[in-house]
């Protein structure tokens, strides 16, 4: 990480500050799409936490008439008034995992475009590295907003979206990796004349796996062990909402038989 920081300092000390502005701006334009889900998922988490479905309950002490009729109208915020929205409705905690793969996604954005701007720097010209670094940033919006597209067209859920972009842009950080790699650091140590420090490139390249795995692989890791905790915690709350539906289906059909026989 050291080295990284010495090389992007050396690379970049001879832009000028409009340079600097304009590189900053053409890289961080990739990161538009995820801020924006990840405000929209904060936003719907906290609607679903403190809206009246957050106080819809499948069991009551009253009738069997009055709770269907409770969730009915409770359902039926979202237009359609089934019976069964409150249990395919997603949760709060869902759209709370979709604003940490927002996270991850700007994450490996911003990694992959600021060590491409790095060897684009010192490879081409200014401009060349700016146009390049627009370029780059449109080209992964264009991909997430296609996958948003295709994957989430109604843009009410896209955590599985999120987390398919990540997966992608982990992708794309291990071939940034090996495409950075024969970049090189050093400091000239002749003793004939002052000491120099230089950046030159390479003909071999590696992979730096140390660097993946703590930059990339971990975070990814991180997320998704938190994720299969939420989705398996939202899928046991679910089979015990089903089982309480079941549940209280078959008492009133009991009783109705009851009457029956009675009657």
């Amino acid at each position: 990480m050291r080295t990284y920081s010495s090389i992007k300092t050396l690379s970049l000390s001879h832009l000028t500050a409009r340079q600097h502005l304009l590189m900053a701006m053409s890289r961080d334009v990739s990161l538009l799409p995820p801020i924006i889900y990840l405000l929209t998922s904060c936003q719907k988490a906290w609607e679903l936490t403190h809206g009246d479905i957050a106080n819809l309950k499948l069991y009551g002490p009253g009738p069997l008439k009055e709770t269907v009729a409770s969730i009915v109208r409770y359902s039926g915020w979202q237009g359609d008034g089934t019976l069964l929205a409150s249990l395919t409705t997603a949760r709060a905690s869902e759209y709370l995992l979709c604003s940490l793969w927002c996270i991850v996604s700007l994450y490996l954005s911003y990694s992959i475009l600021d060590s491409l701007m790095v060897r684009w720097v010192v490879k081409y010209s200014t401009l060349a590295a700016i146009v390049r670094m627009f370029a780059m940033s449109l080209v992964i919006i264009t991909l997430e907003l296609m996958l948003l597209a295709s994957l989430s067209p109604n843009g009410d859920y896209y955590l599985h979206t999120w987390i398919l972009i990540s997966c992608v842009l982990t992708g794309a950080y291990i071939w940034q990796n090996y495409i950075t790699s024969n970049l090189n650091y050093g400091v000239n140590m002749d003793q004939e004349k002052p000491r120099r420090k230089y950046l030159r490139f390479s003909k071999k390249r590696t992979i730096d796996l140390y660097n993946i795995t703590v930059f990339c692989v971990v975070p990814v890791g991180l997320a998704s062990f938190i994720t299969m905790i939420g989705l398996l915690r939202n899928l046991v709350i679910q089979r015990l909402d089903v089982e309480q539906l079941g549940r209280m289906l078959r008492c009133n059909a009991n009783q109705n038989s009851e009457e029956c026989l009675t009657g």
